[in-house]
């Protein structure tokens, strides 16, 4: 659970960051975010 909220803040963050972003970014910067809270150190 702790993992998701923190992955969808980053999210959020950044669709509100770069709002003029194309919607192929928010798309790969959603799948990086779930890449790097993926790592253990998120526990």
């Amino acid at each position: 659970m702790k993992k998701y909220m923190l992955w969808l803040l980053g999210v959020i963050i950044w669709n509100y960051g770069y709002p003029v972003a194309l919607p192929i970014y928010d798309v790969g910067m959603a799948v990086v975010l779930k890449h790097v809270f993926d790592l253990d150190y998120f526990n």
